[in-house]
């Protein structure tokens, strides 16, 4: 009896196996066809489901028969639903491919939280700006594509010709450049002397996309990620060997080449290399009625290489080693006796060399890197009918060691941390020859910090919650000042400059919730900060308001925001994302006189954290994609930057950041088909104050940009660029003009 039992048994199992079904597949992106984890999978009308796994993959068993839907969902993209015949014992296998719920949602990024991580996942607001988009827009320079951002507000009056572009997002900058962190492949560029990133250097033909993250990043960053951080990633070898060659002419006789080579050698090491060249004739900056016999135009003479090689040592660990440098001149519409007039030099060189390491569940990355520029300022003029000569030159250094480990508790939950050592210096001089005076100043800032941060879900990760924290502990120290003759000015300060040690907390908590697969709400807080420059913490000398005082004892500048927005996708070709912010600014950095006279007659002035500001903002971009040929994109932004309290000079209290528009609306109209593509955009520009008490201000502006490009026999591609159509002469600079309409005719070749 009891065998009967088990032989019926046995069979009773062998029917009920052989009556099942197994539906079986692979669920992937619809653009990049990456795997897609953690995808619910149900048979539609039963209780029978299950989830992909991180490969993608799912298998469920069934015994119904017949007509059924099998539905697939994931937060953030469209549900998918495919129609099945379930037939006894027949096995079905499925390729499933999902769309965004929201436009570009697939999309990756590594520097909201230093993993990677889709945009629809990251509760903040980030823009990504792809190779394919950064070559549709007319442009010369990286900031020419970047001003179509919202948010972000772009300072360069002269063009291609600048020398200080300021770039700055939600009005925390105003002229100070040093309030946006700028990254390249995850390292810092800014200077510790100026606090200054030097956008001309970055080539534009060399980028593989651009990752925006707006709001205070201090918690990651660190120092410089008050208003935000612009992390440019540059192009990786391919496995086939590519390369690319540009040649531009255009308007004020500007001739420009790059030129760019890529591939795998011996499947284990790739190398990337890239070269650009630049010159142009330039343009009078000023007036008719503000040049004199010394008026000269402004010119231009770049170039720059860069050097990329990697090493696998397997599929999940590599070794990267990166070198740039980059030669400029650029002259500032002067020329008396010396042979190139009034001009500086930029002589940068940049080693970076990354480790990384991936595990099942974990990775670590070490970053090492140097930055070395060589500044020369070249200066002559006359005063009071005596000419003037001298030459300012430094050595500005900045280095660092990063360390950053990511670890995916679960599929849901990951913890990052990291450790970072950086430091600046500065060793520079006015040298002057038609006076006996040499000035020098030195100064060093050390940097050591460490952060935590912890990412996970809830619901079913319907809610994705993001908490970090960073302590930044920063020595500015061997300050010096020195002044060679005893008549000088400045004689009296001469000696070591006191050293000044503080701290920083930075913490951040943000928080998005799924409403819907296409609608969600994201809210944050965050603190970020900047810390003193060199220049003000060591240098003693002349600025534009007249004498200066270096002030050894300024501590950070700290910037407190609150932010929510919006995602919302009514349909999948349009993407409505509205953004509301406010911040508060504590110890912000002015000029204040010090009651001191030079000469008994000369207000003597210094730099002191005594300021509080408050910003009060929002952003609404609109995207639509209705097909491959046609597409929109605009944003406006509101942004009121005010002064609110200025102990030292109170009239001030109430007054605008100087250079920060209070409207600005853009706009970018794409059409692409198989003869040829156009691109057209526009981007007003409110008012702008352009001293602190708000008595100057550049009116409110207009400008339309477009280009016109044809693909050839699928090799070569010609270009008609124009910027600024309506050649106007704008000025952001009291008393400077803008180049005014900029033409370019490209042709490049690719292999």
């Amino acid at each position: 009896m009891k065998n009967v039992k088990l032989i019926s048994i046995f069979v009773m199992l062998n029917i009920i196996v052989y009556a099942q079904t197994e539906i079986y597949g692979l669920v992937n992106t619809g653009n990049k066809c990456e795997p897609l984890a953690n995808c619910n999978i149900l048979l539609k009308d039963t209780e029978i489901g299950t989830v992909t796994d991180d490969d993608g993959y799912f298998s469920l068993l069934t015994v119904f028969e017949g007509e059924h839907i099998l539905q697939v969902s994931h937060i953030g993209y469209n549900i998918a639903e495919r129609a099945i015949n379930i037939r006894k014992g027949k096995n079905i296998y499925l390729k499933i491919k999902m769309q965004s719920a929201i436009l570009d949602g697939d999309l990756v990024s590594v520097t909201a939280t230093k993993t990677a991580r889709r945009l629809y996942e990251i509760p903040g607001r980030l823009e990504v700006i792809t190779n394919k988009y950064l070559t549709k827009l007319p442009s010369q320079k990286l900031d020419d594509i970047l001003q179509y951002v919202s948010g972000l507000n772009v300072h360069r009056t002269s063009g291609i010709f600048e020398i200080r572009p300021v770039v700055s997002l939600r009005g925390v900058s105003g002229d100070e450049a040093g309030r946006t962190l700028i990254l390249v492949d995850g390292v810092p560029i800014n200077k510790s002397d100026t606090g200054v990133a030097n956008w001309n250097r970055i080539d534009v033909n060399n980028i593989d996309r651009v990752e925006i993250f707006k709001g205070a990043g201090s918690s990651l960053y660190g120092n410089n990620a008050m208003g935000g951080t612009i992390n440019i990633i540059t192009k990786r070898p391919t496995q086939n060997f590519t390369g690319n060659l540009n040649l531009s002419r255009g308007t004020y006789n500007t001739n420009s080449m790059n030129v760019s080579a890529s591939s795998y050698i011996f499947d284990k090491i790739s190398l990337n290399l890239a070269g650009f060249y630049r010159n142009s004739d330039g343009y009078f900056d000023l007036p008719d009625s503000l040049q004199d016999e010394y008026s000269v135009p402004l010119f231009l003479d770049e170039k720059g290489i860069s050097a990329n090689m990697g090493y696998s040592f397997d599929e999940n660990t590599v070794l990267d080693i990166k070198y740039d440098y980059y030669d400029d001149k650029r002259g500032e519409g002067v020329k008396i006796n010396q042979s190139d007039g009034k001009h500086r030099q930029f002589d940068t060189n940049f080693i970076q060399a990354t480790f990384s390491k991936k595990h099942n569940v974990s990775k670590y990355e070490i970053n090492g890197y140097l930055q070395k520029e060589n500044y020369l300022r070249v200066d002559e003029g006359f005063k009071k009918g005596v000419y003037n000569h001298f030459d300012v030159s430094s050595e500005r250094i900045d280095k660092g060691l990063l360390f950053n480990y990511s670890l995916d508790l679960t599929n849901s939950n990951s913890l990052t941390f990291g450790a970072e050592i950086k430091s600046g210096s500065v060793n520079g001089g006015d040298y002057y020859t038609t006076a006996p005076d040499t000035i020098i100043n030195k100064g060093m800032l050390r940097n050591f910090a460490s952060y935590l941060q912890y990412e996970f879900g809830l619901m079913n990760d319907q809610l994705k919650i993001i908490s970090s924290v960073r302590l930044d502990d920063v020595k500015f120290h061997d300050g010096f000042f020195g002044a060679n003759v005893e008549n000088n000015p400045f004689y009296n300060y001469n000696g070591d400059i006191a050293e000044n040690n503080w701290k920083s907390l930075s913490p951040r908590i943000a928080l998005r919730y799924y409403l819907e697969n296409n609608i969600s709400l994201y809210s944050s807080f965050s603190r970020g900060f900047r810390a003193a420059t060199l220049d003000d913490l060591c240098r003693t000398g002349w600025m534009r308001l007249g004498p200066k005082l270096a002030n050894p004892e300024l501590g950070p500048e700290t910037i407190d925001s609150y932010e929510i927005g919006l995602d919302y996708s009514p349909h999948h070709l349009l993407r409505i994302s509205p953004t509301i912010y406010y911040s508060k600014g504590k110890d912000f950095l002015y000029y204040v006189d010090t009651g001191e006279l030079l000469w008994g007659r000369r207000p003597i002035y210094t730099r002191e954290n005594i300021t509080e500001v408050e910003i009060k903002g929002a952003e609404c971009d609109v995207v639509f994609k209705p097909n491959n040929v046609f597409s929109i994109l605009c944003n406006y932004t509101y942004n009121n930057s005010v002064i609110t309290s200025f102990t030292e000079n109170p009239e001030l209290e109430g007054k605008y950041l100087v250079f920060s528009p209070e409207h600005q609306f853009k706009s970018v109209l794409q059409f692409t088909s198989d003869l040829f593509s156009v691109n057209f955009g526009a981007l007003y520009k409110d008012k702008q104050f352009t001293n602190d008490n708000n008595s100057e201000r550049i009116d409110g502006y207009i400008t339309y940009n477009c280009q016109l490009s044809k693909e050839l026999f699928n090799s070569f591609k010609i270009s008609v660029e124009m910027q600024n159509i309506t050649d106007e002469r704008i000025t952001e600079h009291p008393e400077r003009l803008s180049p005014g309409r900029m033409t370019n005719v490209n042709l490049s070749y690719k292999w």
